[in-house]
């Protein structure tokens, strides 16, 4: 039966492992330098049938925390680790297919007593299975940097927990991971910021908005035409290297934590950069200043970029690999983007490109507003969903 379950996850891709309507867990691993963390994924209704009850309350009270450490364990060479409950709550979620349904998701830190066994361990987990023969554990890898696995890329499937049929016990999983390497981390960290800019709309969009107005000069106010190949991509590079500049700047303060902001303010400060920057590809109000304003807002972008990588639990060289990685992955993104609006900037020679640039503005600037009042009011608009489907 795993094995179709495996099929499944293959054909709905990640999302599969983290949004389960089926009477089954999964257990989400992650790989740290001297612990693993992880989460539990369970049908609260299979819950609810383990413990005999009808209803659950208090969830994340002591009782149900010894509960899952009891039923939670990880052994290595006969002895076992610390099982930490870090928290407990109930997820409700909506599918088409069988609607609205709830889960218990429990987070767990498994201490070993020596560094190097993260690697290699048995995992012992029967909160539910103990009851219920006919449940399933599904245990997944989801980050391991040494490995190239991180959250925002693919997971890898370790196994099945199950009760064995022949003897009634539940076997543990047993946990083998290879040694991993630098190399490594440093391109799953590479193609994580190619693919963060890739999907990354509200940042091409900035960027783009910028190199349209590259190839224009400003003569009475308003933007003329094409100003020669020497002043296009003089202006080009030096609008593409401010921006690199500011987000490097602030995408290393940010991911070692130097500067802490609440992610929905510096999500607000990238749409208001988009929709300045849309005017002024309508009508100047830099005053040929877009070197300059790209700097300055690469220095918002590039703490939104760090996100992604703020939470790394690596040595000191490994996060060092991974900003870098990751920053070159966005750098060589960029790079592509800007290759194919070069064919597009050259069109600035007629004075079609007025009415081309005046339209890709006004879209840009739409987009720009949409997605403000999306992070100001908490709620998604029509817009910002076309443009979410988009990005997928």
């Amino acid at each position: 039966m795993h094995k179709i379950f495996y099929l499944i996850f293959s054909i709905l891709g990640i999302q599969a492992v983290f949004s389960h309507p089926m009477p089954n867990s999964i257990i989400n691993l992650r790989i740290k330098t001297n612990e693993v963390k992880g989460q539990v994924q369970m049908p609260l209704l299979e819950l609810h049938n383990a413990l005999k009850m009808n209803e659950i309350t208090g969830i994340d009270s002591p009782k149900y925390r010894l509960y899952f450490a009891q039923h939670l364990q990880v052994t290595t060479r006969q002895y076992k680790w610390k099982t930490r409950i870090d928290s407990i709550f109930i997820q409700k979620n909506t599918n088409p297919i069988v609607g609205e349904y709830s889960e218990v998701w429990v987070d767990f830190t498994l201490i070993p007593q020596q560094k190097e066994d993260v690697r290699t361990f048995e995992l012992h987990y029967d909160a539910i299975i103990h009851q219920v023969v006919t449940h399933e554990v599904m245990v997944f890898i989801q980050e391991d940097w040494e490995n190239g696995i991180h959250p925002e890329g693919s997971v890898q499937q370790m196994g099945v927990i199950k009760v064995d049929i022949r003897t009634g016990n539940i076997f543990p999983l047993q946990v083998s991971l290879q040694k991993g390497t630098y190399w490594k981390g440093f391109v799953s960290l590479f193609l994580m910021g190619m693919k963060h800019i890739r999907e990354g709309l509200d940042h091409l969009f900035f960027l783009f908005s910028l190199l349209l107005i590259s190839p224009l000069a400003i003569i009475s106010k308003k933007w003329t035409l094409y100003q020669g190949t020497f002043y296009t991509l003089k202006r080009f590079l030096s609008i593409s290297l401010a921006f690199t500049l500011g987000h490097s700047i602030t995408l290393l303060i940010g991911a070692f934590h130097f500067l802490l902001f609440p992610s929905q303010y510096i999500e607000l400060l990238i749409a208001l950069s988009i929709v300045f920057s849309a005017i002024n590809v309508i009508f100047p109000i830099f005053k040929q200043q877009e070197t300059k304003i790209a700097a300055g807002f690469g220095l918002i972008h590039g703490l939104a970029f760090s996100f992604s990588i703020a939470d790394l639990d690596v040595d000191m060289k490994a996060k060092l690999i991974s900003i870098l990685g990751f920053n070159l992955g966005i750098e060589a993104m960029q790079f592509i983007v800007m290759l194919l609006c070069l064919p597009l900037l050259f069109l600035s020679k007629y004075p079609v490109y007025h009415v081309l640039r005046i339209v890709l503005g006004g879209l840009i600037g739409i987009a720009a507003m949409a997605w403000f009042w999306a992070i100001l009011s908490g709620h998604e608009n029509i817009i910002t969903t076309f443009l979410a489907n988009l990005s997928q």
